[in-house]
């Protein structure tokens, strides 16, 4: 793939380094990035990584707003939680903007094109197995909604194996489909709840 580098002014990248792996499997990681960026007139303001996970479908960044200064020695840090996908992920792009709007943008190519790092491996529990509604049930089995509001209790049971159960929504639909009510619980994250 081509690198592409976009930029009305001098914008420069001039350096990018960061940890060549992470392991989230107990906890969440803060991957720190340093960067030193420069810029001919306005000064460097800001500095974006993202990174893109294996099978591309989830993407996380850091972004950090400097004074500007016409070169910038900074830091972000890009927060991994647990039980993310594991494997080979891709420095997806790089920005640096300057205090009069230019912007610099860093695809993957381009990012290593320079020389610096365009992956980080990353080792985790991965969680892909949803949980699983072990019981379910509701009272009253009906109401009477003609002078005044109902109330359905709804009782479960849940599993998950690995990064616990968070959430459970029911809804219930109307006969005709056109209507719903619906209700949610939010859990603190457990391997089993009731």
């Amino acid at each position: 793939m081509t690198g592409v580098q976009t930029c009305a002014l001098p914008i420069y990248l001039t350096a990018l380094s960061f940890a060549s792996s992470v392991n989230t499997s107990a906890a969440p990681v803060n991957l720190t990035v340093n960067f030193t960026a420069t810029d001919d007139i306005s000064g460097v303001a800001s500095f974006q990584i993202a990174f893109t996970s294996p099978s591309g479908g989830t993407t996380f960044s850091g972004a950090v707003n400097v004074t500007p200064a016409l070169t910038v020695n900074g830091s972000v840090a890009v927060t991994f939680p647990q039980f993310i996908e594991a494997g080979t992920w891709t420095v997806a792009a790089v920005y640096v903007s300057d205090a009069a709007g230019n912007a610099l943008t860093l695809n993957n190519a381009a990012v290593t094109g320079k020389g610096f790092p365009g992956t980080l491996t990353v080792t985790s529990s991965t969680d892909t197995t949803p949980p699983t509604l072990t019981a379910f049930s509701f009272t009253p089995g009906s109401i009477d909604t003609s002078a005044s509001a109902g109330a359905v209790t709804v009782s479960y049971t849940a599993t998950d194996d690995i990064s616990g159960v968070q959430s459970l929504e029911v809804v219930f639909s109307s006969p005709s489909r056109t209507s719903t009510a619906r209700g949610v619980a939010s859990i603190m994250p457990s391997t089993s709840v009731s």
